[in-house]
């Protein structure tokens, strides 16, 4: 029998695009067995290539903080006689942190149901690093789900003034182009998708936000059935309405849209005529003033829920 990966799948996405949501209800699934960190944030965490607050995994813990963080949880387990938990607590406290932790611990999980890395910000590695992950676990299948990038840009927008307690200044826009002055100039989604594509191949799949709203349990299903097309989804107990990290409400001002309308033009144009589908839901939303040619409406009112991009 062949060695299974040390994981079946990896998650990546933009941010406020369902991730968690996606974390949350593929936990509840009886058959997968997630890691408690959604966000691993292992190959991504050099801090000279990736400019982000630092990952838990980037360096060993002290051992006065190991045991000082570990020893209540380790204990508690061993007293119930939970040794599973008691492994992974180990795992996460005392790991070097290296490539055969990584590996060690991923596969910890893989032997008790179908696990995964969900982190995001792999959205933005540099190839070099997506060929670490393809070597790692060169059977795992990619899901990349995004958003309207309008829509989400606002989403993120109000989600750091939330975190920040500064919600009164949410139509700032020069507030927004002083903290976020590269906007025009972060990898696009179709950037995205062409370095993966070149490492994973025919394991590369897209998801869309829209589905979450529109039809999640057809969302779940489809990754369900990539990821276990011999085992029947148990998905009657799933919350599919369950919103996740809601930040607060308020619409997007003239201002805020002329602007992101021109950053983004090009890039969902683009994702219309590659992509089509929800893709040319947003162009036509945005650029076309709601008119939307027919032959364009019967493919949106079909929930495409898992595309494969390379058929």
């Amino acid at each position: 029998m062949k060695k299974k990966d040390c994981l079946d799948f990896y998650v990546i996405g933009a941010q406020k695009a369902g991730t968690t949501w996606l974390h949350r209800r593929l936990s509840q699934i009886n058959g997968y067995n997630l890691p408690r960190q959604k966000e691993m944030h292992f190959f991504d965490r050099s801090e000279t290539k990736y400019p982000q607050p630092p990952s838990k995994f980037n360096k060993p813990l002290p051992l006065s903080v190991a045991l000082k963080r570990g020893y209540r949880s380790l204990m508690s387990n061993f007293l119930k006689g939970k040794f599973y938990p008691m492994r992974e607590r180990f795992l996460y406290y005392f790991g070097k942190y290296d490539l055969a932790w990584y590996q060690a611990y991923m596969r910890l999980h893989a032997q008790k149901g179908i696990t995964g890395d969900i982190t995001p910000a792999y959205a933005t590695l540099l190839t070099e690093d997506i060929s670490l992950m393809a070597r790692v676990a060169p059977k795992a299948k990619v899901f990349y789900i995004i958003r309207d990038p309008i829509e989400r840009q606002w989403s993120q927008w109000r989600m750091f003034l939330d975190n920040r307690n500064l919600n009164y200044r949410v139509q700032d826009l020069s507030l927004f182009k002083e903290i976020f002055p590269n906007v025009k100039n972060r990898k696009s989604y179709l950037e995205t998708m062409k370095n993966y594509e070149s490492y994973f191949k025919e394991h590369f799949y897209l998801l869309f936000y829209d589905s979450i709203l529109e039809n999640p349990k057809a969302l779940i299903a489809g990754v369900h059935q990539k990821l276990a097309p011999n085992q029947p989804s148990q998905l009657t107990n799933l919350n599919f309405q369950q919103k996740e990290q809601v930040s607060f409400s308020s619409e997007m001002s003239p201002d805020f849209y002329r602007f992101f309308k021109d950053c983004f033009e090009e890039e969902i144009k683009l994702l219309h005529e590659v992509i089509g589908g929800y893709c040319s839901r947003w162009y036509f939303k945005h650029y076309s003033e709601g008119a939307v040619p027919a032959a364009v409406t019967s493919e949106l009112v079909k929930v495409e829920s898992l595309v494969n991009l390379h058929k």
